[in-house]
């Protein structure tokens, strides 16, 4: 198993700029070209090999929501017809149990890249999701919004999505509502490999973004290694599935909240706090500070 040094600080390669935080405000999402070191970026792909590869974590979550999906009668979402000839599997929570990704999430040069980002003097680090798309991994990933999973509320909240390979829309890369983050509409959870809503899940049923796309003005974003794709939590998303018969996708989702974020408990919510009631900021064991402005005050 590849050993992974977790006392360096690494900075990123550059600050976000305004036009990019426009970006992010007016859009919900904005992508940040060679902005990780490639030294942050191999420690991520290495972690992951320890997921999937070596055998520390085995997913069963994709699977599992297949069977939910299949119960509920609802049709699974693929590219490239129905000959699934690899794995798509993720997992969440990784950070509590792997010291090395441990590392990754709380150190630099992330939260300060979210502060940067939300204007905030104050980052929490909220969740990860670890994501692998084998060759011919054809579940596409479905629309939604990650809000409804989130047991907390406010605006400054987003997800950093964070690839190891060069992703397109061949091998799964990230499509994007424009705007929807504005819409003042909370939609319910889905089970990410279909459209059937989580039971229990509050809102309303996510559209078929899927099969209106060019209404819904999509836009799918590729990026290489070095790459950040940020998007508000209220952002509708979702991503292709991987039909290249040769190349991987694996990719890290981390979550970040800014001083405006409460807590908030949701039905099928995975983000949970013993320590905190309703209304609470979330600073917390399960939700560390990572980053704080300590400049005086005149």
């Amino acid at each position: 198993m590849p050993m992974i040094k977790e006392n360096i600080v690494m900075s990123a390669l550059r600050s976000i700029t305004d036009q990019e935080i426009a970006d992010f405000e007016r859009d919900g999402f904005v992508k940040l070209p060679q902005i990780l070191p490639s030294e942050w970026v191999d420690r991520l792909r290495e972690v992951i090999q320890t997921l999937y590869v070596d055998g520390v974590v085995r997913s069963t979550e994709a699977e599992t929501l297949e069977k939910l999906a299949n119960a509920a009668g609802d049709d699974l979402l693929s590219d490239g017809g129905s000959a699934l000839t690899g794995r798509f599997c993720f997992s969440t929570n990784v950070w509590k149990d792997h010291p090395s990704l441990k590392a990754l999430c709380l150190g630099a040069p992330l939260p300060e890249l979210a502060a940067q980002l939300y204007r905030s003097p104050k980052v929490n680090f909220l969740i990860d999701q670890i994501f692998l798309k084998e060759p011919g991994a054809a579940r596409r990933t479905a629309f939604h919004q990650d809000e409804s999973y989130f047991n907390c509320t406010g605006e400054q909240c987003a997800t950093f999505w964070i690839p190891v390979d060069i992703v397109d829309k061949a091998n799964g890369a990230m499509g994007y509502v424009p705007g929807s983050h504005l819409w003042g509409r909370q939609f319910a959870a889905n089970m990410f490999v279909s459209q059937t809503t989580l039971p229990g899940s509050a809102g309303e049923r996510i559209p078929d973004i899927e099969g209106n796309e060019e209404k819904y003005g999509v836009r799918y974003v590729e990026t290489v290694p070095g790459d950040i794709i940020v998007h508000h939590y209220r952002t509708l998303h979702g991503s292709t599935g991987n039909t290249d018969p040769s190349r991987i996708r694996r990719a890290a989702a981390l979550r970040y909240g800014g001083a405006d974020l409460r807590y908030h408990l949701r039905t099928q919510a995975d983000m949970t706090s013993p320590s905190l009631r309703e209304g609470d900021v979330m600073d917390s064991p399960e939700f560390p500070i990572v980053w704080e402005d300590r400049t005086p005050v005149a």
